[in-house]
């Protein structure tokens, strides 16, 4: 790099901020907040959406099949463990509407239905609730029969 000349403008930081004015930024308009769509209507529409290509189908049969091909017969109950909070989560949201859509194929009520999380929140509880199915206070995956299914999404 060659050497300033005296002919040559200094470009010295100290120089070069000297006629630099700061420019405020305008604050923007914030937005209205937006409504939350209620977590049992998110959950249906994920339902309906599974519902639409052959994706579901397709494990519905293989499912069925696997229950056939072991000689196991079709659950009564199911065990949930680790399923994530449904209000925080999206991939928890989507487990739970698969979950859901599995225990229709099979004819199990959702009362049928117990899961375990500690993460669940006070809101994925009364959606659980809504849903009629039972939420454990504790892992008691050790005092179920192993009859039933058990689920680590």
């Amino acid at each position: 790099m060659a050497a300033s000349t005296d002919s040559e403008p200094s470009t010295s930081s100290s120089s070069f901020y000297k006629d630099f004015t700061p420019v405020n930024r305008k604050r923007r308009k914030s937005k209205a907040p937006r409504e939350k769509e209620p977590l049992f209507n998110v959950l249906q529409r994920l339902r309906d959406e599974l519902g639409r290509d052959d994706w579901l189908p397709q494990c519905q049969q293989i499912l069925s099949e696997a229950l056939a091909a072991s000689g196991m017969p079709v659950p009564e109950e199911i065990l949930c463990l680790g399923l994530g909070s449904p209000s925080a989560s999206p991939n928890a949201r989507v487990q739970l509407a698969f979950l859901l859509a599995i225990c229709e194929h099979l004819n199990i009520a959702p009362a049928k239905v117990s899961l375990y999380d500690p993460v669940f929140t006070a809101d994925d509880c009364v959606l659980f609730g809504t849903l009629h199915m039972c939420v454990l206070t504790k892992n008691n995956a050790s005092y179920f029969p192993t009859s039933g299914v058990c689920t680590l999404p």
